[in-house]
This record gives structure tokens, sequence and C-alpha cells, in this order.
């Protein structure tokens, strides 16, 4: 059973975090933010939904991969949480040691980016997901932490998943190995050590790519909705390419933060277009 903690205790979830892999928020939003969220991404959703070549192709789950663009309370309320960044990036942030480069200031440090935001709908009769580890997109090699304790650094990305709706194991739950951060490639999981992520709408299940995880299947007769938010290291490739798909007159609404978060705008080093950055570029082609 993953352990709970208030979102305004970020010290505490830190630290369950580090021994289970994983923890609840409690308080991370609220019902009417939640109910926001769905709103903002039921029409894709819902067109998606009657299209069978697309339920075939997950197993009965139905993807948006644009929630960070269409839902603004997703994009700077929950993403941009004080408290929430500052437990990302106590396992995310990336900071120079003095001999790494001097042409860059001392101790540069860089937070964590926006790897992917999506919204997934589990439809009845949906199947579950093999367990696996977030950060094998990254063909990640773990080893063994068991004897060592959590090493900070070592980690990739971290997941934030916020229920749209009431979620349970009958419903498609996320099914959480908790201590498997710690664990070499080669063990596997048994039976008892798999355990339902059970949320209420107001919660949040924030969890390290290096974890076993999977997707639940869904024995009800109601579709169960979850906004998923993935974070990875500065310089890591996120999964998505958020590039592709926004125009400037939509990312110009963002927040700057958003948009940093986002990467088009950078420290000037990492993820740059002609020396300036991303942003930049994209204005560019509206003044011709």
């Amino acid at each position: 059973m993953a352990r709970r903690v208030p979102l305004d205790l970020p010290e505490e979830a830190i630290r369950v975090i580090k021994g289970d892999g994983g923890v609840i928020l409690t308080g991370f939003t609220s019902a009417s933010q939640v109910e926001q969220v769905n709103q903002d991404v039921n029409e894709i959703l819902t067109k998606r939904k009657s299209d069978e070549a697309f339920k075939a192709l997950y197993n009965g789950r139905i993807y948006c991969g644009l929630l960070y663009g269409l839902s603004e309370t997703a994009r700077e309320q929950w993403t941009l949480d004080h408290n929430l960044q500052s437990i990302v990036n106590h396992f995310l942030q990336t900071v120079n040691a003095p001999e790494v480069d001097n042409n860059s200031t001392p101790a540069r440090s860089t937070n964590a980016i926006l790897s992917q935001a999506n919204s997934i709908l589990t439809l009845p009769g949906a199947a579950g997901q093999a367990l696996h580890r977030d950060d094998s997109i990254w063909q990640k090699v773990h080893r063994s932490q068991e004897e060592s304790g959590y090493c900070l650094g070592s980690d990739l990305g971290i997941a934030l998943l916020v229920p749209g709706v009431q979620t349970t194991r009958a419903n498609g739950a996320t099914l959480f190995v908790a201590g498997s951060h710690l664990w070499g490639d080669s063990r596997e999981a048994t039976n008892d050590e798999i355990r339902p992520v059970e949320m209420q709408p107001g919660e949040a299940f924030l969890f390290l790519g290096s974890a076993l995880h999977g997707g639940g299947a869904n024995s009800t007769q109601i579709p169960r909705l979850l906004h998923a938010v993935f974070f990875c290291r500065s310089w890591v490739r996120p999964e998505a390419n958020e590039f592709a798909w926004w125009t400037e007159e939509e990312v110009q609404k963002w927040s700057v933060d958003a948009q940093r978060l986002a990467g088009y705008v950078t420290d000037k080093m990492l993820g740059i277009c002609d020396d300036g950055d991303p942003i930049d570029a994209l204005r560019r082609h509206r003044s011709k």
C-alpha cells in the first residue's frame, strides 16, 4: 500500500519516495480543478472513444497526449505547484561539478523539464498493463541498490498521476511495487508485492521512473480517467515532442515558467535555436 503524505510536507514526501519509490500526495488539488481538467480533454477523448482502431491499439485505453497545452489548470496550477516542483527537483535537478565546464557558470544547475503530459481513459473491459519502469524509454539499466540504499541522482524521470475520478482496483487503479526502485533488473515482483494505488479525486501519486508499476484492468462498467505528467532531467530527451504541435499564439498564452518547463525557454546553453530560445524561433515565423 502506497503511503500518504500531505503536499505541504515536501520533505516528508521526499523521505517516503526514497524508501518506497512513490508517495500519494494528499491535498494536491480541488474537486473543481479536477472537473475543469476533465472537461479540458473531454472533446478529444470522446472522439477517440468511438474509434475502434484507437481502442484496439492500446487494449482499451484511450490517450490524449495534449494535456499540457489544452489544460491551463493542469499546466499552470498542477505542474508548476511550488511544493511539487521542490520534490521533483530534489530528485531530478542536475548541478555541475566544478570541473565539468569552465565556460559555464560555476555550479550551474538545471531543473527538471517536461517529458510528457497526457490524459488516459481506461474503458470498461480494458486489459491491465505489464509491470514496467517508465525510464525504459531511455534504455536505463538498473543495478541493485538494496544493500547501499537509494542513490540520489540515479533517476532520470518521475511521474505524477492525478485521478479524474475515484480510482479502485476494480476500475484499473495503477498497480505499484513499493521498493522496486532499489531493485536490479533481474528481480521480478511477486503477486503479494503488487498493490493498487487507490485514490480519491484531489489526491495524486508521485513516483520515480525506476519503480515498477502498471495500469490495472477495468472490470467495471464505468471508464476511469487519469491525468499524467512526466518529468525528466534537463539533459534527457523528453518522450513527447511538444514543439511539433503548439503554435506561437498558443504558447504565448502560457506563463514563462510553463514555457521553460516545456523547453521553449532555456538557460541559453541546452536546447537553443540559433543561440536563442525556441520561443524566439516561433516569434520569427510571425514576423515574416
